[in-house]
Order: C-alpha cells, then sequence, then structure tokens
C-alpha cells in the first residue's frame, strides 16, 4: 500500500512494486493541503498496482516527472512539484486591503472592545510591516521577522517591552487572517507549524491569555 512520508521537510510517495520497496521524492513542503494532493496519488499506484496497469504511468499523470521510480537504495533524485493552480494567488488583494476586509465582515461578532482591540492591531502591528505585500506573497521568514520586531517594542510600563501574551495576541490576529485569506484563495498558509511563545504562569488566567483583553469568547469566531 502506498504511504505518504517526508524527508528533511519535503512529501514523498513510499511504496513497494514486485516485492521492491520504492520512493517517489517530492519537492512539496510537508502540509495538510501537499498530503491531499499525494494522497490521491498514492491511491492511483495503489489501483495500478492491483490491476497490474502501469504505475509509472499514473506518476508522469500527476506530473511527478521522473521516468521510473526511485529504488530505496537510490540517491533521492528530486521532482518536479505538482503545479499550483495560478489564478487563485494571482487575483488575491493586497494585505491591507484583505484586513480592512476581514475586520468588516467578522467584528459583526465581536464585542465593541474587542474590535477595537483587533483594529489596534491591525494599525499599529500588521498593516504597517506587511500591509503592501499581496497577501498570498507573505512569507513564514516575514512573519518571524515581525515577531522579532515585535519584541523589541516598548511595552505599557517604562523600561519593558511587549509581553509574550501580547505578542501572541498579534500572531493570532495574524494566523487567523492568513488563514481565512489561504481558505479563499488557495495558498499554502505560512504560519502552520508556528508555535506561540511561551508565557509566564501569571499572564494565564482560566485558560485564556491575559493579553487577549477579554476577547478569548470573541476570536473563537473568527
Amino acid at each position: 500500500m502506498a504511504s505518504i512520508r517526508q524527508h528533511r521537510g519535503r512529501l514523498l510517495i513510499d511504496y513497494r512494486e514486485g516485492g521492491d520497496r520504492q520512493r517517489i521524492y517530492t519537492k512539496l513542503d510537508d502540509n495538510s493541503a501537499n498530503r491531499t494532493k499525494l494522497q490521491r496519488v498514492a491511491d492511483g499506484i495503489d489501483a495500478a498496482l492491483a490491476s497490474g496497469a502501469n504505475v509509472k504511468a499514473v506518476l508522469e499523470h500527476a506530473g511527478l516527472l521522473q521516468s521510473s521510480p526511485a529504488s530505496a537504495n537510490a540517491v533521492p533524485v528530486p521532482v518536479v512539484a505538482m503545479p499550483e493552480p495560478p489564478k487563485a494567488r494571482s487575483c488575491a488583494p493586497l494585505f491591507s486591503a484583505f484586513c480592512d476586509q476581514w475586520y468588516a465582515e467578522f467584528k459583526v461578532g465581536w464585542r465593541k472592545s474587542y474590535a477595537v482591540t483587533v483594529r489596534g492591531i491591525l494599525d499599529q502591528h500588521l498593516v504597517p510591516r506587511l500591509g503592501s505585500l499581496p497577501i498570498g506573497e507573505v512569507t513564514r521568514a516575514q512573519i518571524l521577522e515581525l515577531r522579532s520586531h515585535l519584541s523589541t517594542l516598548r511595552g505599557r510600563r517604562p523600561g519593558s517591552s511587549l509581553s509574550p501574551a501580547r505578542i501572541n495576541t498579534v500572531m493570532l490576529i495574524l494566523r487567523q487572517i492568513l488563514q481565512e485569506a489561504a481558505d479563499r484563495f488557495e495558498f499554502t498558509m505560512p504560519m502552520g507549524r508556528l508555535k506561540p511563545l511561551k508565557v509566564p504562569k501569571s499572564h494565564v488566567v482560566n485558560g485564556c491569555q491575559e493579553a487577549l483583553f477579554s476577547g478569548c469568547e470573541d476570536a473563537v469566531l473568527v
């Protein structure tokens, strides 16, 4: 049975044919969207093996342009990644424009105080740093750079910097915006495996970060 595995952060298809283990290496990042794509290829490989059909034809049809599967002992040979549909990303708006759209569409479900908090995060932190970029082209590196920048900003108290809880709140809003855009315009969410900063126990109240400013109930509505 063909299975989907990962090698150094990239996905591969692993199966056996004629008693020999075969691996098809790709350039696809390990995420749920790409795993779903490759699972369809793996299902086609299983069907071909069961019927005695040509597995190579299944791979070529999927866009894995390799003349023959690599054996388990062979040196990994990268193959061409399955192409992404170009239509979705090309019509995606700028980050700043999508932020305004997202805010207008979702604030109806928020408390007034939480809406004010979110608007402030957009205007003070997210739009100034990312606003001129097409939303489908925001990268993980730019997100990490933003988080690093936030850690250098002054906090409310003299001599302090933004707390991890506050930084996590900013990043939570960014995650919600990018996830909604990724769903609409069909691009890979760049924050998929980015974990929040650790928050001291004194900053946690009833399982919700203090920095959400009583907005935990509202945040889950996004």
